[in-house]
This record gives structure tokens, C-alpha cells and sequence, in this order.
């Protein structure tokens, strides 16, 4: 089981997908933060993340963005990409040692990436 102290942050715009990602992470027993903009990556509290599942493409920021928050993490934390088609073969980002995940997709599929990705 995941432990208690890792916080997930899910940064989706789609409502009903923090929904349904909220509902399927739960018995994880992590601490769940949504943000419907990928702006949050500016955001202190954000870099305390255990683990980011971030959708693609967002609308405020391009890969080159993301990719630049990211390397200014000073802990950076895991980073799962749901929609990743377009930019998994994005240099910048792959270079960062981000996770894939193409839509659609199970939820099993991505609860198992989690549970591999943030370990016991």
C-alpha cells in the first residue's frame, strides 16, 4: 500500500476526470490535491508533491514551459503525463524522466504506474 505521507497532485481541467481519478486514488491512501491549471506547477506548496499526473497538452503552458518548471524543482517529484501521444516524444520532457500514459486509458493501468512509480 502507499503510505499516507505521499501527496498526489492531479493537474486536469476535465471536472469529471478529477472526479473519476479522485474516486480510483483514494483507497491508495494518499493525500489527493487537484488543480484544474497547470499554472499550479508555479506554486510552492506544488513542489512538495510526492507525485504530479499531469494532463497534456495543457492550454497555459507548452512542453518547453513545463519542462523549464520542472528542472526548477529542487525535489522534483515523479511526473505521470496522461495524454501523452503528442509529447512523449518530447526531448525536454523525456530527458526529465517523466511517465507516459496515452488516452484512453484504465484506470487499472494508471493506479498500477502509480503504485509502481511511488513504491511501497
Amino acid at each position: 500500500m502507499v503510505t499516507m505521507e505521499k501527496t498526489i497532485l492531479i493537474v486536469n481541467k476535465d471536472k469529471d476526470m478529477c472526479w473519476l481519478l479522485q474516486k480510483a486514488l483514494q483507497p491508495l491512501g494518499c493525500r489527493l490535491k487537484i488543480a484544474s491549471s497547470s499554472k499550479e506547477l508555479e506554486d510552492s506548496e506544488t513542489r512538495q508533491s510526492g507525485l504530479l499526473i499531469l494532463d497534456m497538452p495543457t492550454f497555459e503552458f507548452s512542453e518547453r514551459k513545463i519542462a523549464e518548471l520542472l528542472k526548477g524543482f529542487e525535489h522534483r517529484p515523479p511526473v505521470i503525463i496522461i495524454g501523452a501521444t503528442r509529447v512523449r516524444g518530447d526531448q525536454k520532457l523525456a530527458g526529465l524522466g517523466c511517465d507516459f500514459i496515452d488516452q484512453p486509458f484504465g484506470i487499472e493501468q494508471l493506479v498500477s504506474k502509480i503504485k509502481a512509480t511511488l513504491g511501497p
